[in-house]
């Protein structure tokens, strides 16, 4: 609201688990989609325009620090990928620390990122359906190991036959040591690897611009140029609080002729 007051923007302040249906405003803007936000982001990606926030992808809010971190800004859709090809300068991405390094050569091992039981329902899954789906997939068309990583904090996870079970710690970069491929549905588990060189399958998400074709070419993936510049215009698409309330993030949502 601080950002918005400094750029001029009348505001409204509502309560998404009352929320109406009615479009009130030109704009919405929510964090997460939990207790009512699923319907606002809905209405107002279809009637009018959704702003939603969520976790970053690098340098994201501590766990005991609600304002601290980056967070994820995108408009009218969950992940930026109808408009993150932009040509930005890569001065955003050094200011969180990210070094592109070289294509990998070799690996023992595939790991397959997986979501949260919520995170499944919101894409029309059961839990871990898809993730054992990929695993059956995999298997057809690979004898490399597979690891199976669920989202760390998602206390229900359980093993998936033909697979070792990575469990513990929050950080996918551990990981990643000695990794052929990295297969996900979503998660931000991709952006990490192809930062570090490791091809990835995604049906969704922002790493999908860059994905393999299909998992049949698991064991000889293609590598596709543009990590650098995909990379560089991800880190527009996350915010610091004090860049919130700065008005810096809506100046340039505003520049860029998303709002």
């Amino acid at each position: 609201m601080r950002g918005l007051k400094r750029c001029g923007v009348a505001t409204l302040v509502r309560d998404g688990t009352r929320f109406s249906g009615a479009v009130e405003a030109d704009v919405a803007i929510f964090y997460g989609l939990r207790l009512g936000l699923g319907g606002v982001f809905e209405t107002y990606r279809t009637r009018a325009t959704a702003v939603y926030v969520d976790l970053g992808y690098w340098n994201r809010k501590p766990a005991r620090d609600r304002f601290g971190g980056y967070h994820k800004v995108s408009v009218n859709a969950l992940h930026p990928t109808a408009y993150l090809r932009a040509g930005h300068p890569d001065d955003r991405l050094r200011r969180v620390g990210v070094r592109l390094k070289p294509w990998r050569e070799r690996g023992d091992r595939i790991i397959v990122a997986g979501m949260s039981d919520r995170s499944a329902a919101l894409h029309g899954f059961a839990p871990e359906a898809w993730e054992r789906h990929a695993v059956a997939a995999l298997m057809r068309h690979t004898d490399r190991p597979i690891f199976y990583r669920p989202k760390p904090s998602w206390d229900g996870a359980r093993p998936i036959s033909g697979t070792v079970f990575l469990r513990g710690g929050t950080d996918i970069r551990g990981h990643l040591h000695n990794c052929w491929a990295l297969v996900t549905h979503h998660s931000n588990a991709a952006v990490d690897a192809l930062a570090a060189g490791i091809p990835v399958y995604c049906d969704d998400g922002a790493a999908s611009l860059l994905s393999m074709p299909s998992l049949d070419t698991i064991d000889d993936p293609p590598l596709p140029d543009g990590r650098d510049q995909f990379l560089a215009d991800l880190a527009y698409c996350q915010w610091s609080v004090a860049e919130l309330a700065s008005g810096a993030c809506w100046d340039y949502l505003a520049g860029e002729g998303l709002v």
